[in-house]
């Protein structure tokens, strides 16, 4: 059912990933401020309980393999965010029909949460 549905369709996943050395500093951050002591010795310590807990979070090739084997390699697009948004841009037009070049950039732009290139 699920292949044949995919197969009557146009459909392709795009998956996003950021380098997870910057990726979970980047979360840690995100979530400190619900934390009653975030610092640097609490991030390594955290960082290396999951780590160590072998959950798989964070894993993103694993994802990518998942969703590959079950769509198939061609339905997927995975973007780099380190490309850059340019790259991101034009691999996304690539996929999209007909969508304008300069209103994708414009959403993509209008997306950015700072100016200073800081997560």
């Amino acid at each position: 059912m699920q292949h044949s549905l995919i197969s009557r369709f146009r459909i392709t996943i795009v998956f996003s990933v950021r380098r997870q050395v910057d990726f979970f500093p980047s979360l840690y951050a995100q979530l400190s401020n619900r934390m009653r002591a975030p610092s640097s010795q609490d991030f390594a310590t955290k960082m290396l309980a999951h780590l160590e807990s072998g959950d798989q979070y964070g894993e993103f090739d694993r994802y990518v393999a998942g969703l590959s084997q079950a769509i198939g390699s061609e339905r997927l697009l995975v973007l780099l965010l380190e490309d850059g948004v340019e790259t991101m841009i034009a691999a996304l037009q690539r996929i999209l029909p007909g969508g304008s070049p300069r209103e994708l950039g414009q959403v993509l732009a209008a997306n950015t949460r700072r100016k200073d290139g800081a997560s």
